[in-house]
């Protein structure tokens, strides 16, 4: 076998570019997976704070019209 040959394998045979392939796949497969973690979790978040928004805001509502049974304009 030639030393070029020799010089290009490793790792039980498999050619160095293979290796390189293999590996730049794996990083990629791993950025993919952290992206679509990080979208879930910020999607979670921003939809929890909207409910805890209307919340408050449907309490400072109702606070304003049990006194008076309506909401008017100067209450705002």
């Amino acid at each position: 076998m030639s030393e070029a040959i020799k010089e290009q394998r490793c790792l039980g045979g498999l050619p160095n570019e293979t290796i390189f392939f293999f590996l730049k796949d794996m990083f990629v497969a791993g950025t993919d997976i952290s992206l679509a973690t990080l979208e879930w979790t910020t999607t979670e978040l921003a939809r929890n704070l909207m409910v805890m928004v209307m919340e408050k805001a449907q309490e400072e509502v109702r606070n304003i019209a049990s006194s008076t049974g309506k909401v008017e304009e100067s209450h705002l």
